[in-house]
């Protein structure tokens, strides 16, 4: 039996002792919600892509607490990609601003300013911190038609 743990999923295997033979099929495992999830993510978040599967796979039971199945009904998947990505953006943002990089606050030239102003701490303002990232406003796109219907 120690041959059979060694056969890869999907593939048949056939095993046979003097009269009797055996041939066993090991089907690939069924996809978990995260994994479709992880599916998407990785469609659109290509920022992300050097960031190991097994830490997005952490970060998604975050995201989810904040989607509502009730709300997002048949987008919920793509909803809880979005989320992750936002709040994968949103945590970058605060450690590089931990490690002293800030973003630009303004800019002053030839007598004239323009300031603008991120902080992180905006993730406790609901509607205003998802505007805050590209992933967030993709939340609240999707969340829009569902309100309205």
């Amino acid at each position: 039996m120690a041959a059979l743990a060694k056969f890869k999923t999907g593939e048949m295997a056939r095993f046979s002792t003097g009269e009797m033979a055996l041939i066993i099929y090991r089907p690939p495992p069924e996809p978990t919600p995260d994994d479709e999830i992880l599916r998407i993510f990785r469609l659109f978040a290509k920022e992300f892509s050097d960031v190991r599967d097994d830490f997005v796979l952490k970060i998604i039971p975050l995201a989810t607490q904040r989607i509502s199945r009730r709300l997002f009904r048949g987008v919920q998947a793509q909803a809880i990609a979005y989320m992750t990505a936002h709040i994968m953006k949103m945590a970058e943002v605060a450690y590089q601003e931990s490690e002293g990089v800030y973003p630009v606050a303004s800019i002053s030239e030839d007598g004239g300013s323009m300031s603008f102003v991120h902080n992180s701490v905006n993730l406790a303002l609901g509607d205003a911190a998802l505007r805050e990232t590209k992933y967030g406003r993709e939340v609240l796109a999707l969340r829009q038609p569902m309100i309205l219907s």
